[in-house]
C-alpha cells in the first residue's frame, strides 16, 4: 500500500503535467472569439497551432535525453517556469505558483522511498546491458528501424492526431457545423479532459492487472490487447459524436459522448507509452520514450494546419468523418502489434544469456 509521500508525488507528478496541457492548450479555448474579433482564416488558426506542436515535439523529444543526464524535477521546474514566462493571466500564476510547490513535493529517485529502481529490478546490473560505445543517436536508429516499435509509433501518432483534433477543433466544429452554444460546446470539451484523466487511471490500472495474469502471453501483449480494446470504444464514441450529436440532442447525452471520447482515447495513449519502455532493453527506455513522443507530437502538428486545410476544402463535417475512418486503422494496428514482437528487447536477451 502506497505511503503518504508516494501518493504526494504521484498528485503532483499529475497535476503538474495537467497544468502544463491546461496552459498549452489555453489558446485552443479562445479560438471562436479569435476567428469573431480578428478575421483571420482557419488556416492560419491551424499554422498557430501546428507551431506549437511542434515546439512541444522538439522539447518534449530532446527532453527524453536530459531526463537521463539532469535531474527530472529540475527540468518540471524549469518547464512550468518558462510557460510562465510565455503566457500570461491565470496560466502563468499559476504555473509559478506550481513550480514552487513541487520544488518541495517531488523527489529525485524511487530509493528515497526506500523502493527499488524499476530499471535495475527488471533489467539486472545496469552497468552490465548497457553498451558503452552505443551513442543516443545508435539508439534512436535502432527504435526506429524496429518494426513493432514503428508500428507502435504510427498507431500513437494517429492517437494523438485523433486527440488534438477534438481538443482543439471540436469546439468550434460544434459551434460552426452543429450550432451549439459556446457553453455547451465548452462544456463538451471540458467533459473530454475529465473522460481523459480517467481513461487514463483505468487503462493503467487494468492492463497492470491483465499483465500479471498467469499465462505464456508477454506483458505488452496482455496490455496491447487492452488498448485495442478501447479503441472500440474509440470508434464507436466518434460514429456518436459525429453522426448523433445535434444542438437539440440531450444536454446529458452529449456530454457523455464527449466524456467517452477523452476516455477512450486517453487509454491507448497510456498503454501505448508503458508498451514502449517495456519493450526495449532499460538503457535505451529514453530513446523509446523520445521516439515515441516524435510521433506522437507528429499527429499533433497534422492536427493542426493540414487538418484546417482540409476543414475549408471539405468543410468540418467531412474532416470528422475521416477522423471516424483514422480510428478503424488504430483498432487495426493494435490488432497488427499484438501479434508481434520488439526485436531489441529480444537481442537484450539472447546478449546477456550469452
Amino acid at each position: 500500500m502506497p505511503n503518504f509521500r508516494q501518493l504526494l508525488q504521484l498528485a503532483s507528478l499529475y497535476v503538474g503535467y495537467g497544468l502544463s496541457v491546461f496552459v498549452r492548450k489555453s489558446f485552443t479555448f479562445v479560438l471562436p472569439d479569435v476567428i469573431n474579433s480578428t478575421g483571420v482564416e482557419r488556416s492560419q488558426l491551424g499554422l498557430v497551432t501546428s507551431s506549437q506542436c511542434i515546439a512541444y515535439s522538439v522539447s518534449k523529444f530532446f527532453s527524453g535525453f536530459l531526463a537521463d543526464q539532469y535531474r527530472p524535477k529540475l527540468l518540471l521546474q524549469l518547464s512550468l517556469i518558462g510557460s510562465a514566462l510565455t503566457a500570461f493571466a491565470f496560466t502563468a500564476c499559476s504555473a509559478l505558483v506550481l513550480a514552487v510547490i513541487f520544488t518541495v513535493t517531488l523527489q529525485e529517485d524511487p530509493s528515497q522511498f526506500g523502493l527499488q529502481n524499476y530499471q535495475e529490478e527488471h533489467s539486472g546490473d545496469k552497468d552490465k546491458s548497457i553498451n558503452k560505445n552505443e551513442t543516443n543517436i545508435s539508439q534512436v536508429t535502432s527504435v526506429f528501424l524496429d518494426p513493432f516499435l514503428f508500428l507502435l509509433g504510427i498507431s500513437y501518432l494517429i492517437l494523438c492526431g485523433i486527440r488534438t483534433c477534438m481538443m482543439d477543433w471540436s469546439h468550434l466544429y460544434l459551434i460552426e457545423e452543429k450550432q451549439f452554444s459556446p457553453i455547451l460546446s465548452s462544456t463538451i470539451a471540458s467533459s473530454m479532459e475529465v473522460g481523459g484523466i480517467v481513461g487514463s487511471i483505468v487503462s493503467g490500472i487494468w492492463s497492470d492487472k491483465a499483465s500479471i495474469s498467469p499465462g505464456s502471453v508477454s506483458r505488452v501483449k496482455c496490455r496491447l490487447n487492452v488498448a485495442r480494446n478501447f479503441c472500440f470504444g474509440v470508434t464507436l464514441s466518434l460514429y456518436l459524436f459525429v453522426h448523433h450529436m445535434h444542438h437539440y440532442s440531450n444536454e446529458i447525452f452529449v456530454v457523455l459522448v464527449g466524456f467517452a471520447i477523452g476516455f477512450f482515447v486517453y487509454g491507448p495513449l497510456t498503454i501505448s507509452g508503458v508498451a514502449a519502455l517495456e519493450s526495449v532493453p532499460g538503457h535505451m527506455c529514453g530513446a523509446a520514450s523520445s521516439v515515441c513522443s516524435a510521433f506522437g507530437n507528429a499527429g499533433g502538428v497534422i492536427a493542426g494546419l493540414p487538418v484546417t486545410y482540409l476543414a475549408s476544402h471539405r468543410g468540418w463535417h467531412q474532416t470528422f468523418v475521416y477522423i471516424c475512418y483514422l480510428s478503424l486503422v488504430s483498432l487495426a494496428l493494435f490488432w497488427q502489434l499484438g501479434r508481434m514482437q520488439c526485436q531489441l528487447k529480444q537481442d537484450d536477451t539472447k546478449d546477456k544469456t550469452s
